[in-house]
């Protein structure tokens, strides 16, 4: 068999010379053409430098979106003038629903609310007066001494009075009060009583 020795002195046959580029055949086959080796072997590399930077980009936005979200929670959002011409018209209206009880007048209130309202109004002061209804609210003891005026949300407004007997005695009722828009203009939607005379405190 002839062996030959390589530069280093070894020897080897001819099959061994034959085997050695067989595998670098083999070897160059499986790399491709690319001197990164395999696609498979290439992909394996980039996928997890892919994800990672899919992990970042999603990390980044998620942090714009808290930053932004946590800005609008600070500054808030200024409403409108549409919406600052309806809260200043429910502020009105409540006031004068809220005083005309004070007055023991009835028809500041009427004027301001619905047909629905109207029809229920009209009733509760016919169980007050009979067929003959006017516009005198309530009796003339206890009597509204002052009234707080708190606005639930964009629709209603809550309204608490503080009342007083001649004795004297006070006491606490409050109104829950809705409005909505007809023919552009609020008006009282709905109306009701949630507490009535409730004693707070006697005079000393």
């Amino acid at each position: 068999m002839d062996r030959r020795k390589d530069e280093h002195g070894l020897r080897f046959t001819e099959e061994d010379r034959k085997k050695v580029f067989q595998k670098i055949k083999e070897q160059e086959a499986g790399n491709g053409d690319q001197p990164g080796g395999t696609i498979a072997a290439r992909l394996k590399k980039a996928v997890p430098l892919s994800a990672s930077i899919i992990v970042l980009i999603l990390f980044a936005g998620l942090l714009l979106l808290t930053i932004n979200e946590s800005l609008f929670t600070q500054t808030g959002q200024a409403p409108s003038s549409e919406e600052e011409a309806w809260i200043e018209d429910i502020e009105e209206l409540s006031f004068i629903w809220a005083n005309a009880l004070k007055e023991r007048d009835g028809k500041p209130r009427y004027e301001m609310m619905s047909a629905e309202a109207k029809e229920k109004f009209i009733e509760e002061q016919k169980t007050v007066s009979g067929t003959d209804w006017n516009y005198v609210l309530c009796c003339s003891s206890p009597w509204v001494v002052e009234f707080e005026i708190e606005r639930k949300d964009e629709h209603s407004v809550m309204i608490t009075y503080l009342t007083q007997t001649s004795e004297p005695r006070y006491y606490k009722s409050v109104e829950v009060i809705s409005f909505r828009e007809e023919n552009g203009r609020a008006v009282v939607d709905e109306y009701e009583t949630v507490l009535e005379d409730e004693e707070v405190r006697e005079a000393e």
